[in-house]
């Protein structure tokens, strides 16, 4: 909810914990007023935590506002859980990533095991139980501040139903590495510029990534001026049949996103934004995409696809495509599992800090 004058104010609301913002005090102070005549609540001034998570606001030498959210509790409640004798091997280093990319998953633990391999993979209910808790926790964390464990942990939630060893062993990885990444932060700064104040996007795609069912994963990233404000890191629900279906299905999933905050933003700021840019690797999807293409004229769910997303470039002209590198495709970090070097040069695109 919002309230527009000269100034805004706006209330978010999550069933009993409320933050009230706006560009002006004496307006907050009003709201919270109107609010107080009518319920009962609780003043607790400049918020400090929300949902679990720690926010911090500090302002640097030129005044300019950076507000950090973390949750290093959680990590730690999760690191002590899964790895209860943590403390012992202190000394050894964490993992450098959260997950190897030279394994590949199955249903039944990792790819290329011997039927015999695969007797040594069942595990007891109490690890079942772990396992589960590791990738329930992590995902509250992949959610709300931390990008950089999205893939893994979307990764390792597909086995939730009848995780084995190997499953396990990656999750426990995963809680490593968290244990050496414990006091990163997703960092906000203010915008310098009004032009600053403008979203963008990434979208990627890894092909047949899962051996099992052959779908693919799409990724994506939308940005509030240098800021991530959304990321995702999902299966696709289909089979693609090739690497531009596979890429259109991830740029379709992350042009509903922009679109949406297309609209948030236009409602706080009064006006609408001009074109999103979205950074695509994939030509032949960009050019399907812009120009459209016939061939898919009997299958209906691409073509509608490429045609939503044609319409917003050709029509509505809310976005528009730029090509960009593999490699300096911020998405690409939630569609595969990356060797360390890579993974660490686009980790510092997703503003998390000490």
């Amino acid at each position: 909810m919002y309230k527009r004058t000269k100034t805004c104010s706006f209330i978010i609301l999550y069933v009993d914990d409320m933050l009230i913002a706006g560009t002006n005090k004496s307006d907050v102070e009003e709201v919270v007023d109107k609010i107080e005549g009518y319920f009962k609540i609780k003043r607790i001034g400049i918020p400090k935590k929300i949902l679990g998570l720690r926010i911090n606001i500090q302002y640097d030498n030129n005044n300019q506002m950076k507000i950090s959210l973390d949750c290093p509790e959680k990590i730690q409640s999760l690191i002590q859980y899964a790895r209860p004798d943590s403390y012992i091997y202190s000394h050894i280093s964490p993992a450098p990533i959260p997950i190897n990319p030279s394994i590949k998953f199955s249903v039944n633990g990792i790819c290329g095991k011997t039927y015999e391999d695969y007797s040594s993979e069942a595990l007891s209910a109490e690890e079942i139980t772990i396992f589960r808790s590791i990738i329930g926790q992590a995902t509250f964390l992949s959610m709300t501040f931390r990008p950089d464990i999205s893939y893994a942990v979307s990764l390792l939630s597909r086995y939730m139903v009848d995780p084995k060893r190997s499953h396990l062993k990656a999750a426990k990885q995963l809680t490593s590495y968290l244990q050496g990444t414990m006091n990163y932060r997703l960092v906000f700064r203010k915008s310098y510029t009004n032009a600053e104040f403008t979203l963008s996007a990434y979208t990627d795609s890894d092909w047949g990534s899962n051996v099992a069912t052959r779908r693919s994963q799409t990724g994506g990233i939308v940005y509030l001026g240098r800021c991530p404000v959304m990321w995702t890191s999902i299966q696709q629900s289909r089979v693609a049949l090739s690497t531009a279906e596979a890429e259109l299905n991830a740029l379709k999933d992350v042009t509903r996103q922009v679109l949406y905050f297309r609209e948030l933003f236009a409602e706080i700021k009064g006006e609408v934004q001009q074109t999103t840019n979205i950074y695509i690797d994939n030509i032949a999807a960009l050019e399907l995409a812009q120009i459209g293409n016939q061939a898919y004229r009997n299958n209906k769910y691409i073509d509608m696809s490429y045609k939503f997303v044609n319409e917003n470039i050709v029509d509505f002209k809310t976005i528009m495509l730029k090509y960009i590198e593999s490699k300096h495709n911020i998405a690409d970090i939630f569609t595969k599992p990356l060797e360390e070097h890579i993974f660490k040069y686009l980790s510092k695109f997703l503003c998390l800090e000490y």
